[in-house]
């Protein structure tokens, strides 16, 4: 990631995130199939971790989650919830 100096004079850096890890994508790793997937996944066990690790790794002075996003899906907005 790049930051940019806006300006005046901070970096600043624009960070999209989708969703982490939903149960559809986690039945699809381990199985190869698309059978058993749903509408409107919610999050993985792995996709929790990684939605608090990203949110840790984004936790800086100045920083805010929007969660209006063009994807409504309950994995996006555990995500975003997740980021703060």
């Amino acid at each position: 990631m790049n930051a940019r100096r806006h300006e005046d004079g901070t970096l600043r850096r624009l960070v999209l995130v989708r969703h982490a890890e939903s149960t559809d994508n986690d039945l699809c790793a381990r199985t190869g199939a698309r059978v058993g997937r749903v509408p409107d996944p919610l999050l993985s066990r792995y996709g929790e971790k990684q939605a608090e690790l990203l949110a840790a790794a984004l936790r800086l002075p100045g920083a805010w989650c929007d969660e209006r996003t063009g994807q409504a899906g309950r994995a996006a907005r555990r995500t975003s919830r997740l980021l703060g």
